[in-house]
């Protein structure tokens, strides 16, 4: 009887111990399968922003910005007001800040990576995507050096228009005499140049004894005729002797345009995968 009772108390603890040990493996397995379920939704959502805040970004920025530079529908150059100078006991009746036309390199990675998120861009730089980004920022370089050799080549050209004829230089953007605004010619030789849309340039008298040099509503010169003259002759003189380089410069937009191509093919082909590629500490599972 005792020995009945004692095999019946341990088949009941046993089944005690079993009926346990299944909750807390049910509760326990439960838990693990939240954990993962909430684990895989973090990491759709930081993909989710990483294509909000990166990759959507960087594609605007290649399309929108890159794309009409490396096609020649903008120049890689433009003049810009800026800054020049600031006089602090400059008199009551004059502005203490100068400003003057400015020549400036388009940079459109300076303008995406001072927008873009930066703890994101770094996370995906160095965990998701590096291959992707590195080769981003290889093509953002080219890009600055080829923007560079540009602006030295409007320089040079601008400098020996400059030095063509006698007529002093535009002055912070006003004149009331004779002026040229040898930079905007520059810039003007190097669009004709590389086949980038741009105006014709067009005398005309200014109701005195000078005369107007124009591009489209521009007012780029103003001299005596014969000076000015003097002065579409060596831009002329210029499209000739230049016309080599302007090419070489044409066949480096080429081979820009064709990685860029490539690079926003890459960029696509990551935004439409539903999968973030690998672990990043952003997103834990505990």
């Amino acid at each position: 009887m005792i020995a009945a009772t004692r095999s019946e108390l341990i088949s009941d603890s046993l089944k005690l111990l079993i009926w346990v040990g299944g909750v807390v493996t049910t509760i326990a397995g439960s838990w693990i399968a939240s954990k993962i379920h909430v684990y895989h939704d973090n990491r759709k959502a930081h993909r989710n922003e990483l294509n909000e805040k990166v990759l959507g970004p960087l594609l605007s920025c290649l399309e929108d910005q890159f794309a009409p530079l490396l096609t020649r529908r903008r120049p890689a150059v433009t003049a810009e007001w800026t800054a020049v100078s600031f006089a602090v006991s400059a008199p009551s009746t004059e502005a203490q800040t100068k400003f003057d036309l400015v020549l400036e390199a388009e940079n459109p990675w300076r303008k995406f990576k001072a927008a873009v998120d930066r703890a994101l861009y770094q996370d995906a730089k160095t965990t998701h995507l590096p291959d992707l980004l590195n080769r981003a920022e290889e093509f953002a370089s080219a890009w600055e050096g080829y923007a560079a050799q540009v602006l030295e080549w409007i320089q040079e050209m601008s400098y020996q228009l400059s030095t063509a004829t006698d007529i002093p230089p535009m002055k912070g953007g006003t004149a009331t005499g004779p002026f040229v605004d040898s930079g905007f010619l520059g810039s003007f030789l190097y669009a004709r140049l590389c086949q980038i849309p741009v105006g014709t340039l067009s005398k005309r008298p200014s109701g005195g004894d000078l005369w107007e040099l124009h591009c489209s509503n521009t007012n780029v010169a103003m001299a005596p005729p014969d000076k000015l003259n003097l002065l579409t002759n060596r831009v002329d003189a210029l499209i000739a002797s230049q016309e080599q380089k302007g090419e070489l410069f044409i066949s480096r937009t080429e081979e820009l345009a064709k990685e860029l191509d490539d690079l926003e093919g890459e960029v696509r082909l990551v935004l439409a995968n539903s999968r973030l590629q690998k672990r990043c500490n952003l997103v834990s599972f505990f």
